[in-house]
This record gives structure tokens, sequence and C-alpha cells, in this order.
């Protein structure tokens, strides 16, 4: 552990880390901590941040959506800059995972919309229906991955009026326009995805909240490469390194896959459900109600770095930049280095 900072509220989503700092949503609000030592140096009460998944910093700005609106804050002085507000029970856009150039911000809807705002100001530059007028049962934006000059949206189609089946499709957009390139959706009635896709090369991979598939499809095309059926559902998004992907389910398995056909390197059983994970150097840390630390070549247990308890357990995603996992709790924000 390098350093520890309590923070008011549980820790949430993910934390954005920049050259001097590490910027972090709770419950109550959201802060900026030095990255060296983890001490405050500002706190912004927002609210509805304990539904965000993601925050970025872009510049001079902190970018993060929450319950009912996107906000851009300074990131010297947390002051709000501009905040876009939209209808809790229609349209909020604190499920999908967020995504950011130089200048636009790309935002998922509860009511199946991608937008791209300007950071400058909020303002939508332009806005495409994922849930197209065939989607009867209405659909949920999962997350958005950019790659060059295109978006690529994740997102769950409803196939029943209580949403019990449903599909998960990806859809490749022109991140300048928003025009649409491909769309991919899965067969049957029984995946979904609650994340933004991770590229593996020329490859989307995309975990499955549902079932407990592992999908990789073609970048260019939206034709599907290799689907894998594992041990439980994923919380949160597989993790990609050289031509391996790494990802951990709510049934307590932790699997390496090879990107290019699915099949199985390794495999090993965690102490719980698993809702994210990152590597860190020649490390897996694995957040479930701890952190678990495995070896990225075997899946061998190498430690916890933290351990859960009655009182405090891991609350946000895991977050490496630079050979350091960032994780939250229900208490405090937690900076560990790898080796």
């Amino acid at each position: 552990m390098i350093w520890s900072t309590p923070l008011v509220g549980f820790v949430e989503g993910e934390c954005a880390v920049t050259s001097d700092a590490v910027y972090a949503a709770t419950d109550s609000g959201l802060y900026r901590l030095t990255r060296d030592a983890g001490q405050p140096l500002w706190f912004a009460r927002v609210q509805g941040l304990s539904g965000s998944k993601r925050v970025l910093a872009r510049g001079n700005r902190v970018l993060t959506s929450g319950v009912g609106s996107v906000q851009a804050h300074d990131g010297a002085t947390g002051t709000l800059l501009w905040e876009r507000s939209f209808d809790v029970n229609k349209a909020s856009p604190d499920f999908a995972d967020l995504a950011a150039d130089d200048a636009l911000l790309y935002v998922g809807l509860r009511d199946g919309r991608s937008l791209a705002l300007a950071q400058s100001d909020g303002q939508i530059v332009w806005e495409h229906s994922i849930a197209t007028a065939a989607w009867s049962f209405g659909g949920l934006i999962g997350g958005s991955t950019i790659a060059g000059d295109t978006l690529y949206v994740t997102a769950n189609r409803y196939l029943s009026a209580n949403g019990f089946e449903e599909a998960a499709v990806v859809v490749a957009l022109d991140r300048r326009t928003g025009r649409e390139l491909w769309r991919y959706q899965s067969g049957g009635i029984d995946s979904g995805i609650g994340h933004a896709a991770v590229l593996a090369g020329a490859t989307l991979v995309v975990t499955d909240a549902y079932t407990g598939y592992v999908i990789a499809i073609d970048a260019a095309t939206g034709v599907e490469r290799w689907r894998r059926l594992l041990r439980g559902f994923f919380f949160g998004a597989p993790v990609v390194r050289g031509d391996t992907v790494f990802a951990a389910t709510a049934a307590s398995r932790i699997y390496a896959l090879a990107a290019s056909d699915g099949r199985t390197l390794w495999t090993g059983e965690l102490d719980a459900g698993a809702t994210s994970l990152d590597v860190c150097r020649s490390e897996l840390f694995v957040g479930d109600l701890h952190v678990e630390v495995r070896s990225a070549s075997s899946g061998r247990r190498v430690g916890l770095a933290f351990e859960g308890s009655a009182e405090e357990i891991v609350t946000s995603l895991v977050k490496v930049v630079e050979d350091v996992a960032y994780v939250g709790t229900n208490r405090r924000l937690i900076a560990f280095r790898c080796r």
C-alpha cells in the first residue's frame, strides 16, 4: 500500500488519474487528491454520483455522469463549469461507461440514445438512436469505446416486456458525425452487456452480464469471431494485455483466454464473486469483497492486497495506471504498488 485516504461516502465507479492528481467519485460528491500521497485538495458536493461508472479527466476538465445528469468541473478548483440534465425516469446517463476524445464526451442514455456532447459547454453535437423503432421493448446503453475515428457503443436490447429476455448489441458509429457503420446483435435471448467494449487488436471483446459469455467481434465488420461460455455472469468488463483476455465472474472464477480464438489458457477460483479486475505489471488486481492479487501468467494467488470485513468492503472498480492500482471502499481510496 502506498497511501490510504478516508473519503466521505462509498467510492464508486472508476477513478481518473492524471500526471499529478486522482479524481474519485463517491455517493456524496467528487474529490481531487494528490497522486503521490493521496492528500485531498478539494471536494465538490455533486448529486447522483452514486450511479457514476467512470470519471474522465480531459485537459483542465473533469467529466462525470450520474443519476440524471452529466457534469464538467474545473480540474484545479472543482468549480462546476456546466451540467446537462436528463429525465431520471427515462433517459438517465448513469448506467453507461463514458468515453471522450480531445473535444467530445460520448454518453449513453437509458432510453437507448448515444450522444456526443461538446466538452466546452455540454451542448449536443450529435445523437444516434441505438434503440431503433424495431426495439419494441426498448434497450439500455452499456458504454462507449473510441478507436481511431470510430465509436463503438454496446447495448442491451430487451426482447420481452419485463426485460427477462435480451440480446447483446454492438454498434459502430463515425465518432465525428454519429453515422452508423455496422451493427451486431448476438443470437438467442440470453445475453446482455453492462460495460463498454474492450479492444484486443482488431477485435472487440465484451462480457455477458446475463449468462456468462465472452464474445469477440471483428472491429471492422461487426462479424462475431468467437464466443465462450464461462462459469458465472459478469459484473465488469474484461481486460486485455497483448494477445490475452482476462475475465473474472460473479461465480468466483477468473480466466485467461487467447484473444485469437477464445481458448482457455488458465483458470482459477477466487475468494468471492468478482466485480472488476485490471492488469498491473505481472499481476492481476481483482476486486470482489477484497482485493486479490493473482499472477497474470498462471492465475496463481500472489496475495491479498486488501481484506474485506463486515465494516469495510471494496465498492469501486479497480483502476491501474503506471504500476499503481487504485481501489475504493465504503470508507476510503487506496493506492497499491504492484510488482
